[in-house]
């Protein structure tokens, strides 16, 4: 786990840390709730569809109900996440302690996802990123 800029940590797995899909999403898990393994919180992850939409996590809660590319929050304890094959993944902070992650396929790319989310941190108060 690394730490970021404002007390944010980030972390990366590939598929030695298993199937990380949670329980119940459209292609189950072949290791449900594998996930909780590495960070043991409630995470946030969108129901992600290769656009450029950014939601922004106002609570701590997850799991999220949304289609989306991207998360961007201001909640310290949140626990935000995107899942990848062969699409880039993103990690935004900024010293105010906001962060966001976006799922960055060339769909994505082209429809502007990381502006999206460099705006949405922006918008919340992001100095720099």
């Amino acid at each position: 786990m690394a730490r970021l800029c404002g007390g944010v940590a980030a972390l990366a797995t590939d598929a030695s840390a298993g199937d990380l899909r949670l329980a119940g999403s459209p292609r189950p898990s072949r290791t449900p709730n594998r996930h909780r393994e590495l960070v043991d919180r409630e995470w946030a992850i969108p129901r992600q569809v290769h656009g450029a939409r950014v939601v922004v996590l106002e609570t701590s809660r997850g799991p999220l109900d949304v289609e989306a590319d991207a998360v961007v929050s201001a909640t310290s304890d949140a626990c935000v996440a995107v899942l990848g094959a062969d699409c880039g993944l993103v990690g935004l902070a900024s010293p105010e302690g906001l962060f966001g992650v976006a799922h960055a396929g060339w769909r994505g790319l082209d429809a502007g996802v990381i502006e999206a989310t460099v705006k949405a941190l922006g918008d919340l108060g992001a100095s720099r990123l």
